[in-house]
């Protein structure tokens, strides 16, 4: 399903392979490979994440949108909506924020559809000092990940 919408190769590695599956939900509607939502309408407060996770471990938490502002013109891809680290096991509200707090996607009208893709990864160790850039626009997730020895683990997405 990734392939599909061109999550890979688009935002993701041709090489990966899901370790884990990442469960998103905002009330009862969950994120399940492509399908549609409604933002701002039904994404405006942080959705209920989980998988299956090892509490000894620490992970990072990412949503991003790789169609800002509209995948015909995609000039501000990777656009960061949310980035949390160091979350101990699956307990995202533990995680850091690196500055990035949740912000809902909101495609303006006339953009077209958009995807908007969840990614986790797992930590080598816990990184207490580990920031972001201070700007969310053209995120190098790949490259964020690779210097922060972080092994990609899950995905999602929706539309």
């Amino acid at each position: 399903a990734l392939q599909a919408d061109d999550v890979i190769p688009g935002v993701l590695p041709v090489s990966f392979e899901p370790k884990t599956l990442l469960n998103v939900k905002w009330g009862e509607h969950a994120v399940d490979f492509g399908n549609l939502f409604n933002p701002p309408n039904e994404t405006a407060q942080a959705p209920t994440v989980a998988w299956d996770a090892d509490p000894a471990k620490f992970y990072t938490l990412a949503l991003v949108d790789p169609d800002a502002p509209s995948r015909a013109n995609p000039i501000r891809a990777l656009m960061r909506h949310w980035l949390v680290v160091n979350i101990p096991g699956s307990n995202v509200a533990a995680g850091n924020s690196t500055g990035t707090p949740y912000l809902n996607p909101n495609p303006f009208p006339g953009c077209g559809r958009k995807r908007f893709v969840w990614v986790l990864a797992e930590q080598a160790k816990e990184l207490p000092e580990l920031t972001a850039p201070a700007t969310r626009p053209k995120f190098d997730l790949e490259g964020y990940l690779a210097s922060n020895d972080m092994t990609l683990i899950g995905a999602n997405y929706f539309q």
